[in-house]
């Protein structure tokens, strides 16, 4: 016996909308998905779709007419919710909240809900809410923390958010998932967490304060404390969800600070000769930048005719632009790479197989590393430890703070908060950053030719 069309059609939207409750994260087949529940939609129906209430915009209300009662609001705040509308012994409208969609409740498990408070407030009993079943584990917290938070841009000024957001996505994806994944993120305790700090706290004890950082970050965004992005539907934990991580804190850890001696500086050096980053670590050296700031320069930054770096406030670690003094050295590396590049060329430092971007910071410092295990050098010689040595020798040779500071792009609590800085914070370091980048220079150089001289800080001289 043929069925009608009309029934046919109803079974498809009904499967259709069952799949489109599912979570999954191929963009597209939700896409084609939600065109098919469109075109499935009778036109004469009563009841609502799927996607009718996903393209619910911000401060609009959707009721039901085949679902009396059932209705969605989409408030700014909380997002897209569900409630059951109905009257009181005496007559009077009453509402009650069913739940956030779709983290509470799907299109589907509404329907029985209102169905269910229906047949209830029918038998004159009182309305009592089904308990939600969670769903909504510490993968999908995870998910959604690294997809619009940690690699997200910022909801008013469109700037990434995270410098840190790969590193976000890293612990989360190492630490997180693979051992808590699914456990429900309300579950997630204070507990758990010392435990998983406890673990790392003996052979890592910077990755276990890294980890209870990105937690604590992680949790807070998760329940609406932030402005850097918008929440179409609502925080995703409730407002009121206590910080897990609140108590449960990561083993004190001191960072280890290691000073090259001449010698394993010498060594380094004669390294940089056969490394292929080589370049990008001399730069560093020369310039004591941070190792993701030397090997990610891009040639809009540097003025070779005035030997000028300016690195954007967008590349800084502290989001404070700054202006770096070349010395002569270091404008003799940068024109010789420039002149061995093809003309156009964006990046000191391209990537090696798409050179439209520049080469990973992670590239560097493999470089450094290889160059330490060859030379048999400390495993405290690091990229760090270059402008660690730097820092050492300006100190050592009296070099003014603020002129330190304002090579290494430092800033005191005196140039930020105190009456001094109020006062002093135009002041202009420029010639002398200069000059002592130039005797920094000066000084690489007499290591490398085993000539290790200890120059006069008294005399300023850039020759």
């Amino acid at each position: 016996m043929n069925r009608p069309t009309s029934t046919l059609k109803a079974e498809a939207l009904a499967l259709i909308e069952a799949a489109l409750d599912v979570k999954f994260r191929d963009d597209a087949l939700r896409s084609a998905l939600q065109a098919a529940a469109a075109l499935a939609q009778p036109q004469s129906a009563a009841g609502r779709s799927h996607l009718e209430y996903e393209k619910l915009a911000p401060g609009g209300k959707l009721t039901c007419k085949a679902n009396p009662g059932l209705l969605m609001r989409h408030g700014r705040r909380d997002g897209r919710v569900w409630f059951f509308r109905y009257r009181n012994d005496v007559g009077l409208e009453k509402e009650l909240k069913l739940g956030a969609f779709p983290r509470d409740l799907s299109v589907a498990e509404a329907r029985v809900e209102a169905q269910r408070l229906r047949e209830l407030h029918k038998s004159g009993q009182s309305l009592t809410l089904t308990e939600p079943e969670i769903t909504y584990t510490m993968m999908d917290l995870c998910d959604q923390y690294i997809a619009e938070y940690a690699l997200g841009v910022n909801a008013h000024t469109g700037e990434p958010i995270k410098r840190s957001g790969k590193e976000d996505a890293r612990l989360l994806r190492r630490h997180i998932i693979p051992h808590h994944g699914q456990t429900p993120a309300t579950e997630f305790d204070g507990d758990t967490i010392r435990s998983i700090l406890a673990a790392l706290s003996n052979s890592a004890p910077r990755e276990a304060q890294k980890v209870r950082a990105v937690l604590s970050t992680m949790f807070n965004v998760a329940c609406g404390r932030t402005a850097k992005i918008a929440y179409p539907n609502g925080a995703w934990l409730p407002q009121d969800h206590h910080n897990p991580t609140d108590g449960a804190m990561a083993p004190a850890h001191t960072a280890k600070t290691f000073r090259p001696e001449a010698v394993q500086m010498k060594t380094f050096l004669e390294g940089l000769e056969k490394e292929v980053y080589g370049d990008a670590l001399r730069l560093q050296l020369l310039t004591m930048t941070r190792v993701g700031e030397a090997a990610q320069a891009a040639w809009a930054e540097i003025d070779l005719n005035n030997a000028l770096w300016h690195l954007p406030s967008a590349r800084a670690k502290n989001k404070h632009g700054y202006t770096i003094q070349l010395s002569n050295q270091a404008v003799a590396l940068l024109k010789r790479i420039k002149d061995a590049q093809p003309e156009g060329t964006e990046f000191v430092f391209p990537a090696p197989h798409d050179h439209t971007r520049p080469v990973a910071k992670a590239n560097a410092i493999r470089g450094a590393s290889r160059i330490r295990k060859n030379a048999h050098l400390p495993d405290g010689f690091s990229t760090h430890a270059l402008r660690h040595a730097g820092l050492t020798w300006l100190k050592e040779n009296l070099c003014p703070l603020d002129v330190r500071n304002a090579i290494t792009n430092h800033r005191t609590k005196a140039q930020n908060e105190v009456v001094d800085g109020g006062y002093t914070k135009t002041a202009d370091f420029s010639d002398l950053s200069r000059d002592w980048l130039q005797r920094w220079a000066h000084h690489i150089d007499a290591l490398q030719g085993q000539n290790v001289v200890k120059l006069n800080p008294t005399r300023l001289s850039s020759n």
